[in-house]
């Protein structure tokens, strides 16, 4: 009888656990999801805020101005660097694909590039933002 009861807890105490991990592991990997979107969200910002602080001090100096901006590209996307504009280029199917297009910088007056020319930052990279005042 002992035996019984013992082994008919296991196979409770079995159960619950399986249901419990099968809950788990579902909120464990959309949390994960969320938190790699918040830090994409986070390094977009703050690059916007740099770009933005220097595009600022640029229009108080004369023509042919520049400045330069180190910037970290974001886990899931790629920063494009235009001449009129900066962007993120996110993977599609990964969490950061809700930021996709985002728009950094877009200013008038003002051109951009990197330094090494290509303008590309890849993924999880840091790169130098060159800003200069036409």
């Amino acid at each position: 009888m002992k035996g019984q009861v013992s082994f008919e807890y296991v196979i409770i105490l079995t159960i619950m656990f399986l249901l419990l991990s099968a809950v788990s592991l579902d909120l464990l990997s959309s949390s994960v999801a969320d938190t790699i979107v918040y830090q994409d969200d986070g390094i977009l910002r703050s690059a916007t805020t740099n770009i933005a602080q220097q595009v600022t001090r640029l229009k108080m100096e004369g023509p042919g101005a520049a400045r330069s901006v180190l910037t970290r590209a974001p886990y899931d996307c790629d920063l494009i660097v235009l001449p009129t504009m900066i962007t993120a280029d996110c993977a599609a199917g990964t969490p950061g694909y809700i930021l996709d297009g985002r728009i950094l910088a877009n200013e008038p007056g003002v051109r951009f590039n990197t330094t090494d020319g290509t303008g590309l930052i890849k993924k999880r990279n840091v790169g130098q933002i060159v800003i200069r005042k036409v």
